[in-house]
């Protein structure tokens, strides 16, 4: 953590309201992407941000010491996600497993933030990464959309170090497979012509 991010976050715990609101706002954008991926609901989204927010400075003295804002952040996001979708999936009598809970998804917008790309390369990324499991699409996400490190992302997760790399060395392969299929189906049409 940065000198300047450690003492913010000292300052926040000490009650300083202007440290707090720089945490907030320097953290809701990449919250709300986060949360919105899980959810797929922009208003809980909110609602829970807003939330965990308010809980933050409730507790701010007794708030642990940080390594990384942003992690911190987003896993409190997401253990307060996981609650509110586990009650409102259990008093639906829908399956409660972590794994199916979180669908996240990554749009089109995402993909060209990050790179300058063709609509078929979109779409084909797109489709690739609609075949992985929520799992692996989320880890995808944190590690090269959110360019979080492994620790991070471990942190994020609760996954141990081992099951993270091999997670997202299964969906890594899993993405080279599927669209190397596709090049391959493209270029079998392509000699039919």
């Amino acid at each position: 953590m940065s000198g300047e991010n450690l003492n913010l976050w000292s300052l926040f715990k000490k009650g300083d309201k202007d440290a707090f609101l720089k945490i907030y706002h320097s953290n809701y954008e990449i919250l709300y992407s986060y949360g919105f991926k899980i959810s797929g609901n922009s208003d809980l989204t909110r609602d829970v941000i807003q939330e965990i927010f308010a809980d933050l400075w409730e507790k701010k003295s007794t708030v642990a010491d940080v390594v990384h804002i942003k992690a911190y952040l987003l896993k409190y996001l997401r253990r307060a996600l996981l609650t509110k979708i586990t009650a409102e999936k259990k008093s639906q009598g829908l399956n409660t497993n972590e794994e199916n809970l979180f669908e996240v998804s990554i749009s089109p917008e995402d993909l060209l933030i990050k790179n300058q790309i063709s609509k078929e390369q979109e779409r084909k990324i797109l489709d690739a990464l609609a075949q992985l499991s929520p799992r692996q699409r989320e880890i995808i996400y944190l590690k090269f959309f959110d360019e979080l490190d492994y620790q991070a992302i471990q942190d994020i997760t609760s996954l141990n170090y081992q099951s993270l790399r091999n997670t997202l060395h299964k969906a890594l392969q899993s993405l080279r497979k599927i669209l190397a299929i596709q090049i391959i189906f493209f270029l079998l049409i392509i000699n039919r012509l």
